[in-house]
């Protein structure tokens, strides 16, 4: 009787996933972006990203920096519309602000896999990022 009572819950509580951004993935500090779109980022360009817990987001991304803030809908992770700052950079520095913009401006989600940060598109290009 015990037993039959306890099984459902048991399978209950094994078939529920954890939010792979949840708190105790902990998605927040400092992240400095290692790749975009599966090309390495040049360390000269130094692009970073810092997650608040109060879900505040801001960092430079290779040109300017950005600020914006998380918006979380059923455990999905999106960012909200980013604001930047609109200095004149060379090529290469462009080209990785254009990239990171595109991927960021249509976040699908975020999560930690294999301790690293991965920014996804709609179009399932990843921005990732290593814990700095």
């Amino acid at each position: 009787m015990k037993l039959t009572a306890i099984l459902p819950l048991i399978l209950l509580f094994s078939s529920c996933q954890m939010n792979p951004t949840s708190k105790t993935q902990n998605i927040f500090g400092k992240w400095k972006i290692v790749s975009i779109l599966n090309k390495e980022v040049s360390t000269k360009l130094n692009p970073y990203i810092i997650i608040n817990e109060d879900l505040s987001v801001k960092g430079n991304n290779g040109c300017n920096n950005f600020f914006a803030n998380l918006i979380e809908t059923k455990g999905i992770y999106t960012f909200s519309k980013m604001g930047a700052t609109k200095r004149l950079c060379d090529d290469q520095a462009n080209m990785m602000e254009f990239m990171f913009n595109k991927i960021t401006s249509s976040t699908k989600n975020i999560i930690i896999k294999d301790n690293m940060l991965n920014i996804i598109s709609k179009a399932n290009e990843t921005i990732v990022a290593t814990r700095d």
